[in-house]
């Protein structure tokens, strides 16, 4: 197994990569939510990582992890505790009553995915002592509802404590119910994603008159934020080497701490409209210029024998494989690439 730390990036005949760790906080993302002061003494703080995430729409496969942290803010232990989610699309401003999203996978391992349109988890929780708290960590797939704006996860921590539920006059609500929205980002040029162990990641930034493009992995370690943007450059001379003119927007990938498998690698596919590629370019000469951590620049030139490359193909810098696309009156230079390396890269 090989771990690549920030930062990792590839420049690909004008287009530049780099790998780091990045987050952000959505609206509620770290927020606490308690019951009435009339209630029970717990509180549930909620983070969604990332926030905002791609739904997986337009060849995404993107992931977000919802962590929960129950506190007993009390003086005695709750006992029977329960968290329930279900999850709500919002498209154009209305929810739909049901969610495309996927759960794959939580912990503890005492949740269990009841499933229906609002993909219901339900979590058990350990005796909770008083001022202590829990956590729950939940991972979906995102929506897949086209035009989907967010996903509102609707939470329910119930707990009972047995002194005061034996009264039946008891006023002491036992349950709290609080949405936390989990935001689509809206962005064309960028893609967002959490990479659980062991899920193929695919983030993808929307076809332009520019530079667009993937970035695929498997993450097999723990879990990590992934991204991907595109940005304008100040001149053909960023993030490229000399003897290369380099051109298109800046492709900007994050994978930190990504552990990929003995063989795996990340590929690339990046897309040039022919307005925007250097004159004298095309499949038969387009590179791929990596700047390593340390400084040092690698050309990604050499051709993969096949797709999947071949170990051999891969060994060094990487490979790539060119091919023309589009119309014949908007023609565009496709290059899918393959690296293990962390760095900075852009065409040329």
């Amino acid at each position: 197994m090989r771990t690549l730390r920030p930062v990792l990036a590839v420049v690909v005949l004008a287009v530049a990569v780099a790998f780091s760790l990045a987050g952000g906080a959505g609206r509620g993302s770290g927020a606490t939510d308690c019951p009435p002061s009339t209630g029970r003494l717990f509180c549930t703080t909620t983070t969604v990582t990332p926030s905002p995430v791609s739904a997986s729409v337009d060849g995404v496969t993107a992931y977000v992890k919802l962590d929960l942290v129950v506190a007993n803010e009390g003086g005695s232990t709750l006992t029977n505790g329960v968290v329930t989610v279900d999850l709500d699309d919002n498209v154009d401003g209305a929810l739909q009553g049901s969610s495309s999203a996927d759960f794959v996978g939580a912990s503890p391992s005492s949740c269990t995915d009841v499933g229906g349109p609002n993909q219901t988890v339900v979590c058990s929780l350990p005796n909770l002592a008083a001022r202590k708290t829990t956590a729950v960590a939940l991972v979906y797939r995102t929506s897949e509802t086209p035009l989907v704006d967010a996903t509102v996860a609707n939470v329910t921590v119930a707990v009972k404590e047995k002194r005061n539920d034996g009264s039946q006059t008891d006023p002491n609500p036992d349950t709290h119910t609080f949405p936390e929205t989990i935001n689509y980002e809206p962005c064309q040029d960028c893609s967002y994603a959490w990479a659980p162990t062991d899920k193929s990641v695919i983030l993808s930034t929307t076809p332009d008159g520019n530079t667009w493009g993937s970035f695929s992995l498997t993450n097999r370690g723990g879990g990590v934020l992934t991204t991907l943007d595109e940005t304008s450059v100040a001149s053909s001379a960023d993030h490229c080497t000399t003897g290369k003119t380099c051109f298109g927007q800046l492709i900007h990938a994050q994978a930190s701490t990504v552990t990929l498998g003995t063989g795996e690698l990340f590929a690339w596919q990046t897309t040039w409209s022919f307005d925007v590629v250097a004159k004298g370019i095309s499949d038969k000469n387009v590179v791929i210029v990596h700047t390593l951590d340390n400084g040092d620049v690698e050309v990604i030139s050499k051709r993969c024998s096949a797709e999947p490359p071949t170990a051999a193909d891969v060994a060094g810098a990487g490979c790539l494989v060119p091919s023309i696309g589009g119309t014949k009156k908007a023609k565009t230079l496709i290059v899918h690439w393959y690296a293990t390396h962390n760095g900075f890269g852009r065409g040329g």
